[in-house]
């Protein structure tokens, strides 16, 4: 639990709640607690130590002014280095123009996919650290932002996919490791699924499938023989590639 991302959940829809913790917890996050309630989840934000916290805006209280909205005016001005996502079913003007003035993170209509979900936190936590609002127009084709988020002991590292040499899959999650530093996150999911939908686009012609399990950017091969790629160390069998293949890529680096 130490090395992920912790994320606190608010939202009262039990059903939405858990497909959210397990959507979360796919892609490699913590998920610390899930509150119902206007009083459980204000109580909570005063000691948590969640990294990130999505809050629901419609909490169905009987006092209409325990909302969301009230939670996030709470964040702001008891816990303002807690970057905060708003979630909502409504897209409707007025909904929107009282979330944002609470200055969240991100806005998110749902139900949110989880390359959606993805971007939405990793972009969030980036603009918090930056002490930067998400944008809220002017957004570009590919939203998807270059970089990602590690939590390694009490730290939050930022990587960069552009230094990511390797996508492997296992039998149900996909280790990334990057050429800079030793390490491995993993995500779960498919190889088509990180490749396509977490990977920018501009640097998605960069991976090449290798075999059955690999993606790799060959801006990384420190060499090759018939049978395999190496990147330093590291060898990962090559069956789709061939050496007239690998000579281009070797001079085109």
């Amino acid at each position: 639990m130490e090395n992920k991302i912790n994320i606190l959940i608010i939202e009262d829809d039990a059903l939405i709640a858990e497909h959210l913790k397990y959507s979360l917890e796919d892609l490699g996050y913590y998920v610390s607690g899930i509150c119902y309630h206007f009083d459980e989840a204000r109580d909570l934000i005063a000691h948590t130590e969640a990294d990130l916290i999505l809050l629901d805006i419609n909490l169905e209280e009987a006092e209409e002014w325990k909302n969301g909205i009230a939670l996030g005016g709470i964040i702001q001005d008891t816990r303002p280095n807690i970057p905060f996502i708003y979630l909502t079913a409504y897209n409707d003007l007025n909904t929107i123009r009282a979330a944002t003035r609470q200055k969240p993170q991100g806005y998110l209509i749902k139900p949110a996919g989880s390359a959606t979900l993805f971007a939405a936190i990793q972009t969030a936590i980036e603009n918090s650290n930056l002490q930067q609002k998400v944008p809220e127009s002017d957004q570009q084709e590919d939203t998807r932002p270059d970089y990602f988020f590690v939590k390694v002991g009490h730290k939050t590292n930022k990587f960069f996919w552009k230094d990511i040499y390797c996508l492997e899959a296992g039998k149900n999650y996909v280790k990334v490791k990057s050429a800079q530093v030793q390490f491995q996150y993993s995500i779960r999911g498919s190889l088509t699924f990180v490749r396509t939908q977490l990977l920018p686009l501009s640097l998605q012609a960069s991976f090449v499938q290798v075999n059955r399990s690999c993606c790799v950017n060959l801006q990384y091969m420190t060499s090759f023989d018939p049978e395999a790629i190496y990147f330093g160390t590291e060898r990962i069998e090559n069956s789709r590639l061939s050496m007239a293949d690998l000579k281009k890529h070797a001079n085109n680096k």
